[in-house]
């Protein structure tokens, strides 16, 4: 029963796992089958996006070829001469562009991948276009992919496109980090639809209606399509509207179908491409209005240069008149000639005459100018302030008078005229004027003392520079004026005694003059007139009666004052003085009536009184009758003029009495100020006689003065009209001055028209000669025109004569260099027979050396047996093992043995404590170290013996006194010269090379013509004494080339000699690899050093300095975890700029840090071939960016720059992604782990991978890159195409990162790996709800951990499409 029971039980198991398999091969098939499906939709869509791109981009291409007349039909098999595409590019390039070395006839494979070649040059180096994995013969074979790629990468190309030209925003966004090229399209697409109320968010959906590429349709042309009938609701119709339109109108093919449109299916690179292709159409519409505009140009260009063509042929055959009349003209040309001189000389004269009439002109113009001014109403008056005299002119002489001036006319009138200036040199408004004497017409000068004395005022009845002045107010409200002389800058003075002088000086009180005009004059003369009229008419005594206060003024003691009643102190007599003026002395007292000088106070001075005043700056005293404060002028005014004013000549105030009776003076005309004369006794009381003693007083206001002691009426109405009389000769003088300045502006417009007459015979004259000189000019142009052809004909046959000498000369030489070297070659031969009898004999001496080799062989293979129980030792042990098997297997030595036995040395070495483990693995290496070193000392002997010649050559010695030529043959270690080549003579001298030898290249030194190439041997020996002895051998060879190779060949044997002794000396164990680097001379090259994972003492970089310095052409240096210091990288760097193919740099894991700008700047010396350069796990910062930049810049191939693990910041990211957006370099990885760059580089970085769509991968571990930052990330790869990896392990993101990348990878169908492990702040929480909800993608790792840092790790999320053996469920 159990037995049955069991046997039931195994047949459920197996029925249990019938059906399971059963389902999971169901299960499978249909996930098999899904996949299978999902595959097919996508093959098939990228199959349409292959075919709309070869759609679009045919159009796009022949869009530009149809300019040429050339059409492209098949990509694969129109492109392939390169023709089309040449075409394509010069046309596209916009700027005139012309490929030179195109064969425009192929006839073969040849001719079109050369073609091709040149094409596809000029798009990477000069449209800046990124070429990857294409190639002429790619294009040749028909490549239909690879050449879709070219055409959309030069479709992308800022150079081609112009996308930042043609949007406002270009600028900003490329600075913003947005300058992709969908960014770009897109704000394009939002500037043409902003006028329409669109607005265009993406290529995914807002296309999806048709209404946005109907407004484009509609920008570019408004009759092809009408907008308003568009609508929203209809977006079949719409659609079916706009691509008919673009394709009718604007050749834009149909790459998009209606109804995936409608459903949002449509490829969005397929709505990127036709969008494109509309700004395509829009550019060419722009191009072919301008080009409209340039034929019309053109056409009205091509009119003009018809008829400049016609009249072109008419003049030619105006010119083969003009030349068949040459002999003619030549005849008569002497004859014009002596016309044309004897013209000339009618010219002439008419110009001197026309420049005499210009000069008579001008003196006429100047005189009626003068009349002009003297007969209109400008006659001046100069009075001299401190001397009170008139400046006065009679025949040439000028003085000062006290006379008053009478009239216009007078010795004491003047005038003045502006000095002019015009063409003709005569100045016009320059401020300055000449002073005229009216009288005798003649100018105001002065004569200069030449020996420096004084100078003279005269009247001259020329114009010159000692006429011009100048009149000065130093203070505006002052009436003092200065008269300048502007030729001297003299001041003219007037003396009190009348003498005129001039002074320096500006402050000298006699060079003040009050100008005044004759109106001025005449009206102060008549005032004075009056004045002494009315001064005359009393000559008794008179008694004034103040008008406003009817005070009477009065003498009180030794003041004035008013008073009510006429006494004897009232009554006044008038004493005349000069210019009219009159004295007040009171009858009573005799005592004068005058003003205080300081204070305005009226007082009385007695007659023969001095007061102390100041004149001219001096103080001094006034007698009382002279001082002009005791002066008084006597004017009439107020009602009906009946009244008398008395005016102070001192200050020219006026006289007043107050109603309190006091007596002071006023500054104007005021009503107390005005007077009543009377006439009478002293005794005489109120106005007009009535009731008072004295019934004689009389009213000398009215017109009866016949009761007056004076003159009668009858006589001052006599003067009156002898002055009247004065005024209407002066009136009539004034007329006849008038009509005299019009009789001779008549003359001088008679003298204007005969000079212009002149002038336009002279002008006449002049326009006959020009034109006889122009038709000689022109026939001598002519006939040098025939002489520079002739003349260029027979230089282009000295040209030809000359390069055919050239050539034989080079013909002669070629034969005399081939003549040369067959005499070379026989010497050669016999050479080779010598050589081959000295090898025979060292053969025989190496056979006796076999047996020490077979020897020292058998201690090898003793000492090869060896290992070590501790890892250190041992790992030791069996590297230099590793080295030692090398050089057997080199010399064939023990090559059947089992060169190292494990398990024998540990069973040695099972029975000892850790000290004799210690010793005997000491003893171990020690023997083998010795062991080396014998084998190399060895092989270095059997090299001596064998005495093998490494180099052989004519070198030229620096002797005790010149250069002299020796053959210098190295063999072994030894360096030796001989005076000719047979080196069976006796060496004329060696150099041993084991001593310690240095040499080094000097810089060229150029003899003559020809430059040599110095070598310096410097050679470091002891003597007895054991002191250091330096000897030097200069060298010197004939080329470059020739240097090298003797530097190569002594530098070998002296650098393996230098570190084996230097290893032999601190007893270390030499570098086989090193050893064999240096050992390498010139006849085997090495191009690939790799020293990794030892470290490298100094001995060894010193080494390598020198061995670098003659393998220049090394390839690759790898010296990776090889604990190299700055300092003796610093050494290394000496030689990196001499290498010229370095391709390859590996230099992680030795903590560099300050030398690394050192080595990237040599190696741009020479240099530009590095492919690969790899810094990571060193101390590299921020200053490296900028010789890092230099690297980018000189080295086009680079394609990997590893900078994992330094200590770069974000302003490092940003100067690299900066210098790789410039130089634009195939780098696809971008490794910047490890460098805690943070959030504020990811802005850098996304503007990198958008300026660069060879990126694919971003290496940002460890860059404690938060939320932030990532989302700014995601967002930004969100519609990027090229990037497919994203490593941000180890840093500092969260939930919201997580969120962020799951919307990334979304959005973004191309993004295949994001990796997210190790963030410690990816803590389980709601927000990673749906992070694991990513359709398509398969999660290879997913740990969930309570209680760590750690709670969730996504580590690895690849895309299904890369998956390779899935897990089950």
């Amino acid at each position: 029963r159990r037995r049955n029971e069991g046997e039931k039980g195994k047949k459920r198991k197996r029925r249990r796992g019938r059906r399971r398999r059963k389902r999971g091969r169901k299960m499978s098939d249909d996930r098999a089958v899904a996949q299978e499906e999902k595959r097919a939709k996508q093959k098939e869509k990228e199959e349409k996006w292959v075919d709309s791109q070869i759609v679009g981009f045919t159009a796009w291409l022949n869009s530009y070829l149809s300019k040429r007349g050339k059409k492209v039909s098949k990509l694969d098999e129109d492109l392939q001469d390169g023709l089309n595409l040449v075409h394509f590019l010069e046309l596209a390039s916009g700027d005139d562009t012309v490929l030179s070395g195109i064969d425009y006839a192929p006839k073969g494979k040849i001719q079109s991948i050369q073609n091709l070649s040149i094409a596809l040059k000029y798009i990477q180096e000069d449209l800046e276009v990124r070429l990857l994995g294409i190639n002429p013969g790619t294009i040749y074979e028909g490549n239909v992919k690879m050449i879709l790629g070219m055409i959309w990468s030069i479709f992308r190309s800022p150079k081609v496109t112009r996308l930042n030209e043609a949007t406002k925003d270009g600028e900003d966004g490329a600075k913003k980090g947005k300058n992709s090229f969908e960014n770009q399209l897109l704000a394009w697409v939002r500037e043409r639809i902003a006028p329409y109320g669109l607005e265009a968010k993406d290529f995914k959906r807002s296309f999806n209606d048709g209404m946005i590429f109907g407004a484009l349709i509609h920008s570019i042309d408004k009759d092809a399509l009408a907008f308003d009938d568009l609508d929203p609701k209809t977006a079949d119709t719409n659609l079916e509207k706009s691509f008919t339109v673009a394709q009718d109108s604007f050749q834009v093919p149909r790459l998009l179908e209606v109804n995936d449109m409608v459903q949002g299916n449509a490829d969005e690179r397929s709505v990127v491409l036709y969008t494109s292709l509309l700004f395509h159409a829009w550019e060419a519409a722009g191009a072919k209005e301008a080009d409209t505009e340039i034929k019309t140009k053109l056409q009205k260009e091509q009119e003009a240069k018809e008829a400049m063509e016609k009249e072109l042929v008419n003049l030619r055959g105006n010119v083969d008149s003009l030349a068949s009349d040459l002999d003619d003209r030549e005849s008569r040309l002497k004859n014009l000639n002596d016309e044309q001189a004897r013209l000339q000389a009618l010219v002439d004269h008419l110009r001197r005459r026309a420049e005499a009439a210009d000069a008579t002109i001008r003196g006429l113009e100047a005189k009626a100018d003068v009349l002009n001014r003297i007969g209109a109403d400008s006659t001046m008056f100069f009075q001299g302030e401190t001397s009170g005299q008139y400046l006065s002119g009679h025949d040439s002489d000028v003085k000062g008078t006290t006379d008053s001036p009478h009239g216009a006319g007078g010795d004491q009138a003047w005038t003045f005229v502006d000095e002019t200036e015009d063409a003709d040199g005569v100045k016009r408004g320059t401020g300055n004027v000449h002073i005229v004497h009216t009288r005798s017409e003649q100018f105001l000068g002065l004569t200069e003392d030449k020996e420096g004395g004084p100078s003279a005022a005269l009247l001259s009845s020329d114009l010159s520079d000692t006429s011009v002045w100048s009149l000065v107010k130093e203070d505006p409200d002052s009436k003092s004026t200065l008269v300048k002389n502007k030729k001297t800058g003299e001041f003219l003075t007037l003396s009190p005694d009348g003498s005129v002088a001039f002074t320096k000086d500006a402050s000298d009180r006699s060079a003040n003059f009050d100008i005044r005009s004759a109106a001025d004059m005449e009206k102060a003369l008549r005032e004075q007139a009056q004045s002494a009229l009315i001064a005359g008419a009393f000559k008794d005594a008179v008694v004034l009666e103040s008008v406003q206060n009817k005070k009477y003024l009065s003498q009180s003691g030794d003041d004035a004052s008013g008073i009510s009643e006429v006494s004897g102190e009232s009554e006044w007599k008038f004493v005349e003085r000069e210019n009219g003026n009159v004295a007040l002395q009171n009858k009573t007292s005799g005592q004068l009536l005058a003003l205080d000088s300081n204070d305005g106070h009226v007082k009385l001075l007695d007659e023969d009184s001095v007061e102390e005043q100041f004149v001219d700056g001096i103080k001094m005293g006034v007698n009382a009758i002279r001082n002009p404060y005791t002066h008084w002028q006597l004017q009439r005014g107020g009602k009906d003029n009946k009244e008398i004013f008395l005016k102070n000549m001192g200050d020219s105030s006026f006289l007043k009495v107050g109603a309190d009776g006091s007596v002071s003076s006023v500054s104007n005309k005021a009503d107390e100020a005005g007077f009543v004369l009377y006439a009478g006794a002293a005794a005489a009381g109120a106005a007009g006689g009535e009731g008072a003693e004295g019934a004689g007083l009389a009213v000398a206001g009215g017109n009866d003065l016949s009761s007056a002691s004076g003159l009668t009426l009858a006589e001052l109405e006599g003067r009156r009209a002898n002055l009247d009389k004065e005024i209407a000769d002066a009136e009539r003088k004034v007329a006849d001055d008038k009509d005299r300045r019009n009789h001779l502006l008549r003359d001088l417009e008679d003298a204007r028209k005969r000079a212009s007459a002149n002038e336009n015979r002279a002008n006449q004259a002049e326009l006959t000669v020009s034109e006889l000189e122009k038709k000689i000019n022109e026939l001598q142009d002519l006939f040098d025109m025939e002489q520079g052809k002739k003349s260029a004909e027979e230089e282009a046959r000295s040209l030809a004569e000359g390069e055919l000498s050239e050539k034989e000369r080079l013909l002669r030489e070629a034969e005399e260099r081939r003549e040369r070297l067959l005499r070379q070659l026989e010497r050669s031969k016999q050479d080779a027979a010598k050589e081959i009898a000295r090898r025979k004999q060292r053969d025989r001496e190496i056979k006796q050396l076999q047996a020490q080799e077979q020897r020292l062989r058998q201690e090898i293979q003793l000492s090869s047996k060896s290992g070590g129980m501790l890892d250190s030792l041992k790992k030791n042990l069996e590297e230099h093992l590793q080295d030692l098997s090398v050089w057997r297997k080199h010399n064939n030595v023990g090559a059947n043995e089992n060169v190292f036995d494990l398990k024998k040395v540990a069973g040695e070495l099972a029975d000892r404590n850790f000290e004799e483990q210690m010793t005997y693995l000491d003893e171990k290496l020690a023997d083998e170290n010795r062991c080396l070193g014998r084998i190399l000392k060895v092989e270095d002997d059997i090299h001596q013996l064998e005495d093998k010649v490494v180099r052989a050559g004519w070198l030229q010695i620096k002797g005790r006194r010149d250069w002299q030529p020796r053959w210098c043959v190295i063999s072994g270690h030894l360096l030796r010269y001989y005076n000719s080549e047979d080196t069976a003579e006796a060496a004329d001298g060696c150099v041993d090379l084991t001593v310690g030898c240095e040499i080094v290249r000097q810089k060229a030194i150029k003899e003559g013509k020809t430059k040599v190439w110095p070598l310096k041997l410097t050679i470091n020996t002891k003597d007895d004494q054991g002191e250091l002895v330096v000897r030097k051998l200069f060298l010197r060879a004939a080329s470059k080339a020739e240097r090298h190779s003797w530097f190569s060949a002594i530098s070998c044997a002296t650098t393996r000699i230098n570190y084996l002794n230097e290893c032999n000396n601190s007893g270390e164990r030499p570098d086989t690899r090193i050893l064999a680097f240096v050992s390498a001379g010139e006849a085997d090259p090495v191009h690939e050093l790799l020293v990794d994972h030892r470290s490298i003492s100094i001995a060894g970089m010193t080494a390598l300095r020198k061995g670098v310095l003659y393998h220049d052409d090394v390839r690759t240096l790898s010296l990776q975890n090889a604990s190299v210091r700055d300092e003796e990288m610093e050494k290394l760097c000496s030689a990196f700029d001499k290498v010229t193919d370095l391709r390859v740099l590996r230099l992680s894991g030795n903590k560099l840090g300050p030398s690394v700008p050192a080595i990237l700047k040599a190696l741009c010396m020479q240099n530009k071939s590095l492919r690969e350069l790899d810094l990571s796990d060193n101390m590299v910062d921020d200053s490296v960016m900028e010789e890092l930049a230099h690297i980018l810049e000189v080295n086009p191939n680079i394609h990997t720059i590893n900078l994992t693990n330094n200590v770069l910041t974000s302003e490092g990211v940003r100067a690299f992604a900066e210098a790789l957006c410039k130089h634009q370099r195939s780098i696809s990885v971008v490794q910047l782990g490890g460098n805690k760059i943070g959030d504020e580089a990811v802005a850098s970085i996304l503007e990198l991978v958008a300026a660069s769509p060879a990126i694919n991968t971003l290496e940002l571990q460890g860059n404690r890159i938060t939320d932030a930052g990532a989302a700014q990330l995601a967002e930004g790869l969100a519609s990027n195409l090229s990037v497919h990896t994203v490593n941000l392990a180890e840093n500092a993101l969260g939930p919201g990162g997580a969120v962020a990348w799951k919307a990334c990878l979304q959005k973004n169908e191309d993004l295949r790996r994001v990796d997210l492990s190790g963030n410690a702040k990816l803590v389980g929480s709601g927000e990673l709800g749906g992070v694991l909800d990513i359709e398509g993608f398969t999660i290879s790792s997913l740990v969930f951990q309570r209680g760590a840092d750690v709670a969730l790790d996504i580590d690895q999320v690849e895309h299904e499409g890369d998956k390779v053996d899935a897990p089950e469920e």
